[in-house]
């Protein structure tokens, strides 16, 4: 499966080398993608969502679906960026209400619907948020938004800055493990 964890698509560019990408991908491949904090600034969420089905890819919304791979089922289940809800999408904002309510009932949902003893995954756009990505029981939480760090150093594993994450982000690439 292809996770694809948001700002494929943004509201500053033209979509067409994204919609080849996932045109491409989608033929091709089981796709999962979510809405990143850039497609939530689209001017039409709708046709964003429209772009990515139409290309064979499938949103997850704060929803999921079981597929059994080789005789084991895994769990995918997705959220969006809390921009889609309204929200300043780095957790706080001078310009929206810090209120996650509603981006955390989807996330309550996501959990809420895996199957018990079936290895989950979850896809979000925002590393930041993992304290609660930990707390939802899920087992692994895929996200993009760091652009892998921003600016690297050879040998610096997680980069020097990420949006959300600022100076030394420690989600920027690689795994976190974090307690539940």
């Amino acid at each position: 499966a292809v996770l694809l964890a948001g700002d494929m698509l943004d509201e500053c560019t033209s979509d067409t080398p994204a919609w080849q990408l996932l045109k491409q991908l989608g033929e091709r491949y089981l796709c999962f993608a979510v809405l990143g904090n850039h497609e939530c600034r689209r001017e039409s969420i709708s046709e964003t969502q429209h772009l990515y089905r139409s290309c064979g890819i499938t949103l997850l919304q704060g929803t999921g679906q079981t597929l059994s791979f080789s005789g084991c089922p895994v769990h995918f289940c997705g959220v969006d960026s809390p921009a889609r809800f309204g929200e300043g999408y780095f957790g706080h904002s001078y310009y929206f209400p810090l209120n996650f309510h509603l981006w955390r009932r989807q996330l309550s949902r996501c959990a809420a619907r895996a199957p018990k003893g079936v290895f989950s995954v979850l896809l979000s756009h925002h590393p930041e948020h993992a304290a609660y990505y930990a707390a939802s029981g899920l087992n692994l939480t895929v996200c993009g938004h760091a652009h892998g760090g921003q600016v690297r150093i050879p040998g610096l594993v997680n980069g020097l800055y990420a949006p959300g994450q600022g100076v030394l982000p420690p989600y920027a690439g690689g795994l976190a493990s974090l307690p539940p």
